[in-house]
């Protein structure tokens, strides 16, 4: 059964992870093998080890940069393609394990 801990506690857990100097964000790309549920050559979607909510996933570069400005088209373009790849696929499962008693049109 998860617990509910600080997002302090979290953060020193990831960043413990990550290894001292390391960006948190490049540390779970790299450390993260477990929870990865695709990747290309450009960007990774991890299922988080600390969700707010459950399915909750984040979307990372497989490249460190701070800015958006840093992202490039081919990137943006890619960051998308998985976006929608994976949500396709959570609502695709979503309906076959919960079998929904109405859709809205």
């Amino acid at each position: 059964m998860p617990q509910l801990i600080s997002r302090k506690q979290a953060l020193d857990e990831i960043s413990k992870q990550a290894g001292a100097g390391t960006c948190l964000v490049c540390g779970l790309v790299k450390n993260e093998q477990v929870r990865l549920l695709c990747q290309s050559a450009e960007v990774s979607v991890i299922l988080s080890g600390y969700p707010r909510f459950w399915g909750q996933v984040m979307i990372c570069l497989n490249r460190h940069a701070e800015r958006y400005s840093e992202i490039t088209e081919s990137e943006w373009q890619e960051i998308s393609r998985l976006s929608l790849q994976y949500m396709s696929r959570r609502s695709a499962a979503h309906s076959r394990c919960c079998k929904p008693v109405r859709t809205c049109m």
